[in-house]
């Protein structure tokens, strides 16, 4: 995160999602770290989400200025909301705009997106924030891996939206996104959403990409959960590619990443963007399983 105590060093945003809480803590030496006890005083900055435990805020989050003021905005997800890995988890994502500091729960965000009741499919799976439209606008991106669109619940279709800056305050809908990427869950890859990054420019033209996985999973510790259709894909879109409103079909990424060795469920629950590791000046990024085994990609390189 951009330095916000004014200590000259970039300040880290954390969570700790069985808690349902996300600090921002300044990288200054100050001696002894504080321990978890103390984080919600000694944070720069600290979330909290009125409902408790069971929401799982802080399992996705992003960073950015979404409305132009030269602040920093935060984005955090609650992907269950005490519905574990079902499609009836009520997950929404709350912005909280600048300037950060103090305590702030869910009640006290900017906006909040919300799926409708009872059918989530676990919204804000993946959170992030990145100029994808090239107008000096952070953009808010969350996903829900298990959003089926006729209800029935047996294939996922999957859902990442889109919302471009700057965003409305108060109460925001799922199906409100300015731009809906969405597939056929019932095609073998017709599935889209998980881990969500939107903040890199991948292909060099100056605007935001947005890389996304299939599936959700949730680490806790030494333990691990998971959940969602079989696609096992990664998607990238390019931010030049994308409409500035509309429905955009799974299979219309500008690339896709997948594992043709291996059972293509579980794949793709895991994605990250590495950068350029062999100094051949194309970025590269990484796709997995729930299991720790991930694969290396190069991201095709563009004029």
């Amino acid at each position: 995160v951009p330095d916000q105590d004014g200590d000259g060093a970039p300040d880290l945003l954390v969570s700790s999602v069985l808690s349902s809480e996300a600090y921002l803590i300044t990288t200054a030496d100050t001696g002894d770290a504080p321990d978890t006890d103390a984080l919600p005083t000694a944070a720069l900055a600290y979330y909290w989400d009125e409902a408790g435990p069971t929401s799982h805020f802080g399992h996705g989050f992003g960073v950015g200025d979404t409305d132009g003021d030269g602040l920093v905005d935060v984005a955090v997800g609650a992907s269950e909301d005490g519905e574990t890995l079902t499609v009836d988890a009520n997950g929404y994502v709350s912005l909280f705009l600048g300037p950060q500091g103090g305590s702030r729960s869910v009640g006290d965000a900017d906006a909040v997106i919300r799926a409708p009741e009872g059918r989530s499919g676990l919204l804000s799976a993946g959170v992030d924030m990145g100029d994808l439209d090239d107008d000096g606008l952070a953009d808010l991106v969350a996903s829900a891996p298990l959003w089926d669109s006729d209800d029935d619940w047996t294939w996922f279709d999957g859902f990442v939206g889109i919302w471009y800056g700057p965003l409305d305050g108060g109460e925001l809908a799922m199906e409100e996104a300015d731009v809906v990427i969405t597939g056929d869950g019932e095609a073998s890859d017709g599935g889209v959403g998980g881990e969500i990054h939107a903040d890199h420019d991948l292909d060099g033209d100056g605007t935001a990409d947005i890389l996304t996985g299939t599936g959700y999973l949730a680490v806790y510790g030494g333990a691990a959960s998971s959940a969602g259709g079989d696609g096992g894909r990664a998607r990238l879109f390019l931010g030049s590619s994308l409409p500035r409103s509309g429905t955009v079909d799974t299979l219309a990424a500008d690339m896709t990443f997948d594992d043709d060795d291996l059972e293509p469920s579980g794949f793709a629950f895991q994605t990250s963007i590495v950068g350029d590791t062999d100094g051949d000046g194309i970025l590269e990024v990484t796709a997995g399983y729930g299991n720790g085994l991930n694969l290396l990609f190069e991201v095709a390189p563009y004029p």
